[in-house]
């Protein structure tokens, strides 16, 4: 649980930094208010409210195809600022 827990920290001081501020949809995305650890428990402690995260990041379309569902993924520029940020992490 902590390994992911870092890993969402990182993730929103990536995405609240000054670098991202600019990308659409940063201020539609919940923050990361403040992290709070005691000995058994990590909390991580949102601001609720404004557009998903997912939403922010991706773009999912759907339509039939052959009797089968096909998805078109269009990944915003969020998600690909964040995607060529952590490479060179």
């Amino acid at each position: 649980m902590a390994k992911s827990a870092k890993a969402e920290i990182d993730i929103f001081n990536l995405i609240n930094s000054e670098s991202y501020s600019d990308h659409v949809g940063h201020q539609n995305i919940s923050h990361l208010v403040e992290k709070v650890e005691d000995t058994k428990d990590i909390w991580l402690v949102y601001e609720l409210g404004g557009e998903s995260l997912s939403s922010a990041l991706f773009n999912v379309k759907g339509e039939f195809y052959k009797s089968e569902r096909i998805y078109f993924i269009h990944h915003q520029d969020l998600y690909q600022a964040i995607k060529s940020s952590k490479k060179t992490m």
